[in-house]
């Protein structure tokens, strides 16, 4: 029995259903950081053999890869974590490029696959708000600027939940960098009571975003971000990689011993490679 009743009386039922959908919306909305989809989780290769070393900056830990001779590309993990995936070869990937490369380690755990979307993924996200990422990519450009990078040579790519750090940057220290690059971007901004297009709005350099299928509508090619970076005045900068044909995660977490994942790995590397070659000045 419900309240007296055999069977909850069909307006209960209603006002229950409604609430029930409203906790459920709720949930969804609580903030998207991977679709249900996404690419699973890869360990890192066994055999692969990093080019780089890691480092402390006070008490931050960052991998770095290569030498200045274009540049610096500061590179932020997906939520699976740094020491997950492709990572270290992402960074030795920009790193044969001619740039710098550092990946701060901002947490060394990420989530696990059966946690996306669950109460451990929000609380990780949760523990690393604005400041704490203000606070470790500041530590990052210190770095850079000791070893005397210029901030116009200096470029910040980010994945999954790393693309959302790589707006921030963006945000609040954009006369340090030159431009960002965001591949399957989870910009959690609603998680901290914000916006994406609000964010999007504070965005101070150009872009190359590269939204997968399951992504946010905002962030796919046409949607409401990219008319708000177009009206800025570094909007012709701008480039869009449409990857809605590919799961999100594909970049840090693809298996690349299949062909057409290395293919289009190699593809969107090349693409941010090309960029940051176009917008970044030493």
């Amino acid at each position: 029995k419900a309240f007296g009743f055999a069977s909850p009386p069909a307006p209960f039922l209603f006002i229950a259903a409604s609430f029930s959908l409203l906790i459920s919306n709720m949930s969804s909305e609580k903030v998207q950081c991977c679709p249900p989809d996404r690419i699973p989780a890869l360990d890192v290769p066994k055999d692969y053999k990093k080019a780089g070393s890691e480092i402390k900056l006070g008490g931050l830990t960052a991998y770095v890869s290569g030498e200045a001779k274009k540049g610096a590309i500061i590179v932020v993990h997906d939520i699976l974590g740094p020491r997950t995936g492709r990572h270290f070869g992402v960074c030795d990937t920009f790193a044969a490029a001619g740039y710098y490369t550092i990946m701060p380690m901002i947490f060394e755990k990420g989530v696990t696959m059966g946690e996306i979307g669950k109460d451990p993924m929000y609380n990780l996200m949760k523990k690393h708000p604005v400041d704490d990422i203000k606070t470790k990519i500041g530590l990052v450009l210190d770095h850079l600027a000791e070893k005397k990078i210029a901030s116009s040579a200096t470029g910040i790519v980010g994945f999954c939940w790393g693309s959302w750090c790589v707006w921030q940057t963006s945000a609040n220290f954009g006369s340090k960098i030159g431009s960002g690059a965001c591949f399957h971007p989870a910009i959690i901004e609603g998680l901290f009571g914000g916006k994406i297009d609000d964010l999007a709005d504070k965005i101070q350099n150009p872009l190359l975003v590269a939204p997968c299928k399951g992504d946010p509508a905002e962030l796919q090619v046409g949607g409401s971000v990219s008319k708000i970076l177009a009206k800025k005045s570094f909007g012709k900068d701008m480039e869009y990689v449409d990857c809605s044909h590919l799961f999100h995660g594909f970049v840090t977490q693809g298996d690349t011993s299949d062909k057409e994942m290395a293919a289009s790995v190699n593809k969107a590397l090349g693409s941010a490679i090309s960029f940051f070659g176009k917008t970044l000045k030493a």
